[in-house]
């Protein structure tokens, strides 16, 4: 492939009517790849984006429950501490009448029964609204969870990303791999060729065929521009997909097909096809 002078890879085009036009242009997959890869760079901003209001959402109504315990528990608090005065002064007066030996009146007992049962009263009040708002904040934050199943970890989108390589390389190890067959294809026809032409020069054809046209190999009916472009194809996504290999690799479908023995048979081939037809 040639550089040219705007970036952009030149490729050969095997559908050209000519050979001076069989050279174009990437810029168009090269630009419909960059507006894809915008595309998806623009959705996930709008996922996170979202993403992040809800939970500002959720923890501005946590935050509020909390707010609501606290004042439900300060006036709790202010209530016991008023009957711990009373009863502080009530045991006082007691105390008084004790030492002036005064008799107790029975209203007196009355009094403190009624108040220790009020105490206890506030007390069982403050435990059981304490409790439900715990379980009201629990419930929230159970909420906010549940509001984002679909939000992956950064383990998981990890995860998701690796297999996806994965299976980007085993498709193009396939690709890679029938590009390799129809190469195979392409030598076998030119072997072919060989033999047909040898045996046409030592008449090995006999009478019956000169009465008779030349039976079609099987191989002139494959339509090889198809071929050809499905080669150029796979490559193309190869060289996008696959990182660069190590000095291993097996050599390219370019370094092994000679294209201008391949452009002369496919013309000879093509002129062939027009005189049997």
């Amino acid at each position: 492939a040639m550089r040219g002078e705007n970036a952009e890879e030149d490729y050969i085009d095997v559908y050209a009517s000519s050979r001076a036009r069989r050279v174009a242009r990437h810029a168009k997959a090269a630009s419909t790849t960059l507006e894809s890869q915008r595309r998806e760079r623009h959705l996930l901003l709008e996922a996170v984006t979202q993403q992040k209001e809800l939970l500002d959402v959720e923890q501005k109504r946590a935050d509020d429950a909390e707010d609501e315990l606290e004042k439900v528990t300060a006036q709790a608090d202010a209530l016991s501490k008023k009957l711990d005065d009373l009863m502080s002064t009530f045991m006082s007066r007691k105390l008084l009448e004790r030492t002036c030996e005064t008799p107790t009146p029975s209203s007196s007992v009355a009094a403190t029964s009624t108040l220790q049962l009020e105490n206890e009263r506030l007390k069982r009040e403050m435990y059981d609204m304490e409790k439900r708002h715990a379980a009201e904040i629990a419930d929230l934050r159970a909420d906010l969870r549940a509001d984002k199943p679909n939000a992956l970890t950064a383990e998981e989108r990890r995860r998701l990303l690796t297999e996806i390589a994965e299976a980007r390389k085993e498709i193009a190890v396939a690709k890679e791999a029938r590009a390799k067959a129809l190469s195979e294809a392409i030598e076998l026809r030119t072997k072919l060729e060989s033999l047909g032409a040898a045996a046409s020069v030592n008449g090995v054809s006999g009478a019956n065929n000169a009465s008779t046209p030349p039976k079609t190999p099987e191989w002139a009916n494959i339509d090889w521009d198809a071929a050809y472009a499905e080669m150029d194809s796979i490559k193309a996504e190869k060289q996008r997909i696959t990182p660069k290999l190590d000095s291993g690799k097996l050599p390219s479908l370019e370094e092994e097909i000679d294209w201008e023995a391949a452009y002369s048979d496919i013309d000879a081939t093509r002129a062939r096809r027009k005189i049997l037809s």
